[in-house]
């Protein structure tokens, strides 16, 4: 059985009570938006695998993995290695676990470098189109500071950001390049130019969590974490620039 509840909790209960009452024998519950979730009561007693939810405070439950900080470290890679040096990150909300993780990938590879090696400026907007749009536009309104690349935390926030830089004569990737972290929608691969994207490996996850239940049955092994990996699709939104610009 597959049900969608969408993002309302009391959806989530009602489907959950469902598949309860119809005695399934396993169940994986995957979240709309990657956060931190008060599961609900009924999953503690259905042996249960969740998907990308940041339930890092509950250790009863099996888990699989987004590899949001190793999708950070390889967008990290891919600028430093195409030789940018001013890098504007257009982040979600700093409270959000997945926003931390992968904030904390790409400030893993940064300090790899020597001390000073990089100007890196942090924006904490959303992953909507308008986020993206306002983070952009403040930054160029602003007039100070003008970075060679963009990492954004979604495609949407990513679209927002090419909206703005576009108002301002601006080219993708003559002018500033950038790469996002994929959404589900795939909007990386449809925007002009398409846009380098980290993929989240969603249906390698899916593959993971069924496994997941079939190995364990009996529920046994409930606080396990496997990790997915997220992989970069290089499109046109990125250039290479000569060292020290």
């Amino acid at each position: 059985l597959v049900l969608d509840a969408g993002e309302g909790t009391e959806l989530s209960e009602d489907a959950i009570q469902y598949l309860v009452e119809h005695d399934v024998g396993g169940l994986i519950y995957a979240p709309m938006t990657p956060s931190w979730t008060a599961l609900p009561q009924k999953l503690r007693n259905v042996p249960s695998v969740h998907i990308n939810n940041d339930i890092v405070r509950i250790e009863e439950f099996a888990q699989v993995s987004a590899g949001d900080t190793e999708g950070g470290q390889i967008a990290a890679r891919a600028l430093t290695d195409a030789g940018h040096r001013r890098i504007l990150f257009i982040n979600g909300a700093p409270r959000n676990q997945i926003v931390k993780m992968r904030e904390r990938g790409f400030r893993d590879v940064l300090s790899e470098f020597p001390i000073g090696t990089f100007d890196l400026k942090i924006v904490y907007a959303g992953s909507e189109i308008r986020s993206g749009y306002d983070a952009m536009k403040s930054v160029l309104d602003a007039g100070k500071w003008m970075p060679t690349a963009i990492f954004a935390n979604s495609d949407k926030s990513a679209l927002g950001a090419v909206q703005a830089l576009a108002e301002k004569g601006l080219r993708v990737p003559e002018d500033v390049s950038i790469i996002a972290y994929e959404s589900q929608m795939q909007l990386s691969a449809l925007a002009q130019p398409a846009i380098s994207s980290v993929v989240t490996p969603y249906h390698e996850m899916g593959k993971m969590a069924v496994e997941l239940l079939l190995e364990d049955p009996e529920h046994q092994m409930d606080s396990i974490v496997r990790h997915a990996r997220p992989r970069l699709v290089a499109r046109e939104s990125v250039r290479t620039i000569p060292s020290g610009t």
